[in-house]
């Protein structure tokens, strides 16, 4: 079910419901709580323009005498609500035998019905709430800010909604706040001193866990038993503005703890889980090249290198299963990829191509419709998943805000995935482009975007190359735990598969040694010492004089000749068991060189 369905489930029973910002608790629409319907249309229209909505339900008489117990735990704040509550039944009667939600704080929401005409009350005893006239909750499977969900424990649809025991109605008398009585007896507040208790209640209530919603609807109640009230225009002015004062927020942020450093040094921390030992860890990662760089043929080798546990570019791997999300495909272009691979079967790999992925309204779902909760789901109910491709990553983004830079949009796109491959310990890959301007001293720089999507990722991969038409190019890797490392490939058009050459160094060094080994130089030195039994001496104009009649004719100056000896005096010794020396006479050099199994 989606979250729409839940809602149109809650308005089905007689619940008002009422949009929430997606992962928040604070309303979607204009005028909040007042919005609150059981209309099948309007909350149809509502989550048709965000599915992600968060559901509120609002108590009290429009929701058919709707009252919440909400149990709250707080342990970094010392709150235990469902202790306190444990031990309420204990003096007096059981009464959780009822609809019941788990929050994801590990409190509890116990669902009453009651026609007492009750009004909200915040902090019985510093962990409890209640929720009823003026006020609403957040209902499964809504997502928490933490990241959490809310769950049924006992559904409307499996148990009763009970009604409210008198003993909780004769315990929370002593808690009732001076609106609720007033509705009996009404307050006789001065008209000089309304604005001031207004704000006052607001500063006592921002230190409950109420929402700033449900505190502006505690308040407006309040103030209509006030004889005269403020109008709406001046609780606008002189009494809302209070709400912003930073109260809740203040109240709302943790202690702060530390460990120790030699805590820190005894505690044992499991190592960084490599999917591809020393370029690819568990984590967020971003594999970019310019168009047709082959680049969605190294994610796939990668996806069925991790599902068989084989070598990927000559690398271990950890055996894991894979989800690619290959968004600018039909489902013929990867089976055309995996057979032209020669791969008759494959277990452990999954696609998502346009053909499956969800839409709404005809639009791919993304970032800012959901795709990271989708994501979430799917992996939730398969955890044998350690491994995912988004191919390419510019299909799922959101737009770019007016208000937002681009740095500020590249980060906070990426933090959502992030945040899922952090909790999961599994690494997400993300396929992107790069710019056609190039930067050689550093080819991180030529990512297309700001460079907040390098400074968000844990891991980067960039394919370059001098030129397009080059048989080989770089695997530039880096990130927050590699060393940063280039891996000299080769992509084979035959079996359509990147080929491992070396490191740069490794490459670099291979053709120095080659060069070195072809050289004419060396040739001539090679054959003079040979001829002489070993030794020959002579200065750099004799080289070149005698290499016209060997192998292969020398054409550098004298100069040239000499700091080239010079530059390889360690290839000679090495290479070829050559010791070179020289003396100087009338500023000329004469070298001798020698094989050293004759000295």
């Amino acid at each position: 079910m989606t979250l729409e369905d839940y809602a149109l489930s809650y308005a089905h029973i007689g619940w008002k419901v009422l949009p929430l910002q997606p992962h928040e608790k604070r309303p979607a629409t204009a005028h909040g709580l007042k919005d609150a319907t059981n209309d099948p249309e309007q909350i149809k229209r509502w989550w048709h323009d965000n599915p992600n909505y968060n559901i509120g339900i609002a108590t009290g008489e429009g929701s058919k005498g709707l009252y919440i117990i909400d149990i709250d735990v707080d342990h970094e704040k010392g709150k235990d609500g469902v202790q306190l509550f444990k031990e309420w039944q204990e003096k007096h009667e059981r009464i959780s035998n009822t609809v019941t939600c788990k929050t994801p704080r590990g409190g509890y929401h116990l669902y009453f019905y009651d026609h007492n005409n009750l009004k909200n009350i915040a902090g019985i005893d510093g962990c409890i709430d209640t929720r009823a006239n003026g006020g609403y909750i957040v209902a499964p499977p809504s997502i928490h800010p933490n990241g959490g969900t809310y769950t049924w424990i006992r559904s409307p649809s499996d148990k009763q909604v009970a009604n409210l025991p008198r003993a909780w109605l004769d315990f929370i008398s002593k808690y009732r706040k001076p609106k609720e009585r007033a509705e009996e007896h009404p307050r006789k507040i001065t008209q000089g001193n309304r604005t001031s208790t207004l704000v006052s209640k607001i500063g006592e209530l921002s230190h409950t866990s109420l929402d700033k919603a449900t505190i502006k609807a505690t308040i407006q109640a309040l103030n209509n038993t006030f004889e005269p009230p403020l109008t709406d225009e001046e609780l606008n002015k002189e009494v809302f503005p209070a709400l912003d004062r930073g109260w809740q927020e203040e109240y709302e942020i943790p202690l702060l703890k530390t460990i120790t450093a030699n805590d820190l040094l005894q505690k044992e921390i499991p190592e960084l889980k490599y999917l591809v030992k020393g370029i690819c860890p568990a984590g967020l990662g971003i594999l970019a090249a310019p168009p047709k760089y082959y680049k969605s043929f190294m994610a796939l080798q990668l996806c069925v290198a991790l599902s068989q546990g084989s070598k990927f570019l000559g690398l271990e791997t950890t055996k894991t299963g894979c989800l690619y999300f290959d968004l600018e495909s039909s489902n013929r272009r990867p089976k055309d990829r995996l057979n032209a691979m020669r791969i008759d079967k494959l277990d452990g790999v999954e696609f998502v191509t346009q053909e499956e992925i969800p839409r709404k309204n005809h639009k791919m779902i993304t970032l800012a419709t959901g795709f990271e909760v989708m994501l979430e789901r799917f992996l939730d109910n398969n955890p044998s998943i350690g491994f995912v491709v988004i191919d390419v990553f510019k299909k799922i983004r959101t737009e770019q805000k007016k208000t937002q830079s681009l740095y500020e949009h590249d980060y906070a796109d990426i933090e959502k995935l992030q945040a899922i491959a952090g909790k999961r310990n599994i690494a997400i890959l993300m396929l992107h482009h790069t710019t056609k301007m190039k930067d050689v001293s550093d080819p991180f720089n030529n990512m297309s975007g700001s460079s907040g999507l390098l400074g968000a990722v844990d891991f980067a991969w960039i394919i370059s190359k001098d030129s397009r038409s080059d048989k080989q190019a770089t695997l530039h890797v880096t990130g927050r735990d590699l060393e940063s490392n280039a891996l000299t490939i080769e992509f084979d058009k035959v079996a359509l598969q990147w080929r491992y050459i070396g490191t740069s160094e490794e490459i670099q060094a291979k053709k120095e040694m080659d060069d070195y080994d072809q050289h004419a130089i060396t040739l001539t030195i090679r054959k003079l010492v040979e001829q002489g039994g070993g030794t020959w001496t002579g200065t750099t104009s004799d080289l070149i004089k005698a290499s016209h009649y060997l192998e292969k004719a020398i054409y550098q100056k004298p100069q040239q000749v000499g700091r080239y000896i010079q530059d390889n005096i360690h290839h000679f010794a090495i290479m070829d068991d050559i010791s070179a020396d020289y003396q100087v006479s009338k500023n000329q050099r004469t070298y001798t060189f020698r094989k050293k199994t004759n000295i």
